[in-house]
C-alpha cells in the first residue's frame, strides 16, 4: 500500500492514556490466552436512550453512530495502532500528483441483505453525502473531495481538490447500500426506511428494534469476514442510571458503557466486573446561540464561563475522572493541542467586571442584572438520562446566580433535545461530544459548518481552518491550530468545560473486550462468552 506525498506520519498521535487502561483484573479465567473462544450467546449492552435513527446521513447522537459502527464496515479504518489499515479495500494507491486516491476493493462482498456490495455504492454514497438537498451535518468533511467515480466493481477514485493530511479519514465513511437509497428523494432523507432497516456490511446486522426498549443485533450472514463469536448484541434502552447499575451488578446487561463516575471504585472491587478508563476522549461543553443578542457579545460568554467552577464539575460529578478542558481539540492529539491555554478557573470579579463592560447591571436590586429593561435571564437546555448533565445544569445555574444571571435549566429526553439544537431553538447547550479524532474543527466554528449550531461566524477562524486542513507539515499545521484554538479561546463560541474519561463495565463472562478510545465496542465481532457452567 502506498502513502500520499509527505502524508505517511500525519495521521494521528495519540497518548498512551487514551488508549482504553483497564482498571480490575479479578475474576474467573482473566488470561484469555489460556481459554479458547466459542462461539454463541449474547451481550446485552445497557443504555440510556434510543438512538432515535441509524441512517448514517442524518444521524446526530454518539449511540446511533456506535451501532452504525457494529453494522458497518469502511473502505478503511484507524485501529489502536494509529494508523489506517484496509477494511473494505484490499489496499490503496495514490496518483502522482496527490489529489487521486484509488481504493481497490475486495471482491465478493455482500450488504446484509445479501445484495453485492461494489464501488457504485461508494459513488452513490458520496453523492448523498455532498448533496445540498439533504440534512446531513456531516457535509464538510466532503468539501475537499471534488468526485468520486466507480471504474468497475472493485475499483473507485477519489479526487480531491487539494492535499490534506484528513485524505483517508474523510474517504472512509460510512457507506449506503445503492440498490436501496439510490432512487430516494434526499429531502425526504428523515422518512426513509433505511432510518429503521438499516442495511449495512458489518459482522453484525439488525434483526429487531422495539423503539424505546431495545436493539437486536444477530450475526451477518453474508458477512465477507470470518463470522462473530456472538450470536447477538442486544442494546436494551435502561433511561435510569440506578437501574442500569442493578441489572449489571445482577447479571441482566453484560455492559454499561457509561457509568457514572462515583459507582468505579466500588465496581473496580467486585470480582464479577471489569472496569475500563478510556482517556480524554468526552468533552463535556456549553454551546452559545448566537442568534441571541445578549450572547452575541463575547463579553457576556466569557463572563459566563469564567462564572462556572469547572473544578466543583469534576470532583464533585465526574469524582475525578477527568480534567480541565480550554480546548475543544482533545489533548489525545498532542500535536495539535493547544496546552498554552489555561482553563478558566472561577474568577467572580472578573465576570462581574465584564458583564458591566458589556451594559449589565442590577438596576432594580432584585439580584438579576439588566439592561435597558430586559433581565438577564437565559435557558440552558440539556438532556435527560444522565445524571452529570442533569446535575450539572443545577451547579451551573446556582454558579450564574452568583454573578446576577437568571439561568433556567430545561432537561428533554435526548432526540427532542438534539432536534430544538439543530434548528436553533435554544440559548444555552450543555452537551457532551465524543471527539474528533482529527484536529480540524470546521463542522463546528466555520462559518456554516454543520454542526455549528449556534452561527458562529469569524472570518479570521475560517481562514485559519481553511489553511490548517490543507497543510501538510506537521510544524506548519500545529502552529495553525494553536491559534485557531487561541481565537477561540478569546471569543468563546463554545465554553469547553472539561474532558470526561469514560468509564465502561463489563461483566467478567465477556471475554477478549477491547474498549478504547476509538469505540466502547472496538472488535465487537471478536468478542466471546463464557459458556454457562453446568
Amino acid at each position: 500500500m502506498s502513502t500520499p506525498p509527505r502524508i505517511g506520519m500525519l495521521v494521528l498521535i495519540l497518548i498512551a492514556v487514551g488508549l482504553g487502561c483497564e482498571k480490575s483484573d479479578s475474576g474467573p479465567g482473566q488470561n484469555d490466552d489460556d481459554l479458547t473462544p466459542v462461539r454463541g450467546g449474547r451481550i446485552t449492552i445497557a443504555v440510556n436512550s434510543d438512538p432515535g435513527t441509524l441512517n448514517p446521513l442524518t444521524r446526530t447522537g454518539a449511540l446511533a453512530g456506535s451501532i452504525l459502527g457494529i453494522l458497518n464496515d469502511g473502505l478503511a479504518d484507524m485501529s489502536s495502532d494509529l494508523q489506517f489499515h484496509p477494511r473494505l479495500a484490499r489496499h490503496w494507491t495514490w496518483s502522482e500528483d496527490g489529489l487521486g486516491l484509488t481504493y481497490h476493493l475486495r471482491s465478493g462482498v455482500r450488504w446484509s441483505d445479501g445484495e453485492p456490495m461494489t464501488a457504485h455504492d461508494v459513488e452513490v454514497s458520496f453523492g448523498l453525502y455532498s448533496n445540498p438537498d439533504l440534512p446531513n451535518p456531516r457535509r464538510s468533511n466532503m468539501r475537499d473531495i471534488e468526485s468520486v467515480r466507480a471504474i468497475d466493481d472493485t475499483t473507485v477514485v477519489f479526487r480531491f481538490k487539494a492535499r490534506s493530511p484528513d485524505m483517508i479519514f474523510n474517504s472512509a465513511f460510512t457507506l449506503l447500500p445503492a440498490h436501496v437509497v439510490e432512487n430516494l428523494d434526499p429531502s425526504r432523507a428523515r422518512e426513509w426506511s433505511i432510518n429503521r432497516h438499516p442495511v449495512g456490511t458489518g459482522a453484525y446486522r439488525l434483526e429487531e428494534w422495539v423503539p424505546n426498549e431495545r436493539i437486536v443485533l444477530e450475526r451477518n450472514p453474508y458477512y465477507w469476514g470470518d463470522p462473530a463469536y456472538l450470536d447477538e448484541v442486544v442494546f436494551k434502552i435502561v433511561p435510569e442510571e440506578s437501574v442500569r447499575m442493578l441489572q449489571l451488578a445482577i447479571g441482566e446487561v453484560d455492559l454499561v458503557s457509561e457509568i457514572p463516575p462515583k459507582n468505579a471504585a466500588k465496581l473496580e472491587k467486585r470480582s464479577d466486573t471489569r472496569v475500563y478508563e478510556l482517556g480524554p476522549r468526552y468533552l463535556g461543553y456549553m454551546v452559545y446561540n448566537l442568534r441571541n443578542p445578549i450572547l452575541a457579545d463575547a463579553r457576556v460568554r466569557n463572563a459566563i464561563s469564567y462564572a462556572i467552577d469547572r473544578r466543583s464539575l469534576i470532583d464533585g460529578l465526574l469524582f475525578g475522572h477527568g480534567e480541565m478542558s480550554a480546548s475543544p481539540i482533545t489533548p489525545i492529539i498532542t500535536w495539535a493541542y493547544n496546552d498554552k491555554l489555561t482553563p478558566h478557573h472561577r474568577d467572580l470579579d472578573r465576570s462581574r467586571r465584564l458583564l458591566a463592560e458589556a451594559g449589565w447591571t442590577d438596576h432594580d436590586g432584585d439580584g438579576v442584572l439588566d439592561r435597558d429593561g430586559q433581565a438577564l435571564s437565559l435557558v440552558i437546555k440539556t438532556r435527560t438520562g444522565d445524571p452529570v448533565r442533569e446535575n450539572g445544569v443545577l451547579v451551573i445555574q446556582s454558579n450564574l446566580r452568583d454573578v446576577g444571571i437568571r439561568a433556567q435549566p430545561r432537561m428533554l429526553e435526548l432526540s427532542t433535545v438534539l432536534q430544538q439544537v439543530g434548528r436553533g431553538d435554544f440559548d444555552i447547550y450543555l452537551g457532551q461530544v465524543s471527539a474528533r479524532l482529527s484536529p480540524d474543527l470546521s463542522g463546528s466554528f466555520s462559518t456554516g459548518g454543520g454542526f455549528n449550531y449556534g452561527a458562529y461566524s469569524n472570518a479570521t477562524v475560517d481562514s485559519l481552518i481553511a489553511a490548517g486542513r490543507l497543510q501538510l507539515d506537521r510544524d506548519q499545521a500545529a502552529a495553525t491550530w494553536y491559534e485557531v484554538q487561541r481565537v477561540l479561546y478569546d471569543d468563546q463560541p463554545m465554553t469547553t468545560l472539561y474532558w470526561k474519561y469514560p468509564l465502561v463495565a463489563i461483566r467478567s463472562e465477556i471475554r477478549n473486550a477491547t474498549p478504547n478510545f476509538l469505540s466502547v465496542y472496538e472488535g465487537i465481532e471478536d468478542w466471546w462468552r463464557l459458556p454457562t457452567q453446568p
